[in-house]
C-alpha cells in the first residue's frame, strides 16, 4: 500500500492477488467506485459504480480484466447512478442487501432533488442477504452494516475492506436522511471494527482510504 492514501485521481492499489482501481464518479459529491481484481482468476467486481461509466470501463480494460458482477454498498444515488448502465456493458447484474430495494428504485428521483441527473435505474436487483451466500468472489465476505441506510453493506477481503459510507475517513455516515439509523450504525462501525484487523485498509465511499488501526483508536475517542 502506497504511503500516500489520496484518491484524488484514479489510483490502483495492490493487496496480495488484488488489485484495487479507485475511481472518482464526479466533483459535486465525491464518490469513489473501485474496480477489484483478482490475479488469480483475471476476474474483476465492480463496487459502487455511481457515475463516470467510462472512466470505469476503461479502468477495467486496463485491468485486462472479465467482469464478474458489480456489488452496491448502499443504493444512495451518488453511488449507483452508472450501475444500470456498467452492468449492461458487461452483461453482468447488480447485487445488493434487499433492504435497499426500495431506495434504489427511487435513486434517480433522489439524484434530481438533490440537483443531480436522472439516470437509468437497476430493474433486476440481485439480493445480498445471506452474507456471500449470494455472491462468490475469492475470500469476499459480505457483512450487512445498516445504518446509513437499511440494506448498507460492507465487503471484506483479506487485507481490505469496503465500508460505503458506513464509515469514512475519521467520520461517520450520515442518519438523517430517509431509512437511516444513528444506533444501528453506531452498531455496525462497532462490527467492522470487530472484524478488521490494525493493518486493514478501509475503503471508504468517498476519499480517503485509511487503516483500521487508525480508525479503531479514533472510534474509541469520540
Amino acid at each position: 500500500m502506497p504511503d500516500r492514501l489520496s484518491v484524488a485521481v484514479p489510483e490502483t492499489y495492490q493487496h496480495g492477488a488484488f488489485s484495487v482501481a479507485a475511481i472518482p464518479t464526479g466533483e459535486r459529491w465525491g464518490a469513489i467506485c473501485y474496480v477489484v481484481r483478482d490475479a488469480s482468476s483475471g476476474e474483476a467486481v465492480i463496487v459502487d459504480p455511481g457515475g463516470a461509466s467510462s472512466a470505469i470501463r476503461a479502468a477495467v480494460a486496463g485491468l485486462g480484466a472479465s467482469v464478474r458482477g458489480v456489488l452496491l454498498t448502499h443504493a444512495h444515488h451518488d453511488h449507483v447512478g452508472a450501475a444500470a448502465e456498467v452492468a449492461a456493458h458487461f452483461g453482468v447484474r447488480c447485487h445488493i442487501h434487499s433492504a435497499d430495494f426500495k431506495l434504489l428504485r427511487k435513486a434517480a428521483t433522489y439524484s434530481v432533488a438533490f440537483g443531480g441527473r436522472p439516470f437509468p435505474p437497476v430493474t433486476d436487483p440481485v439480493a445480498l442477504d445471506a452474507e456471500g451466500s449470494t455472491f462468490a468472489f475469492g475470500p469476499l465476505r459480505i457483512v450487512h452494516t445498516p445504518g446509513h441506510t437499511p440494506g448498507s453493506c460492507s465487503f471484506f477481503f483479506p487485507g481490505f475492506v469496503f465500508t460505503g459510507d458506513t464509515l469514512l475517513h475519521r467520520e461517520v455516515g450520515r442518519t438523517d436522511l430517509p431509512g437511516s439509523d444513528r444506533a444501528a450504525l453506531v452498531a455496525s462501525v462497532d462490527e467492522i471494527m470487530r472484524l478488521a484487523s490494525d493493518d486493514d485498509i478501509l475503503y471508504g465511499g468517498h476519499p480517503r482510504p485509511w487503516r483500521a488501526g487508525e480508525a479503531r483508536r479514533w472510534w474509541a475517542e469520540r
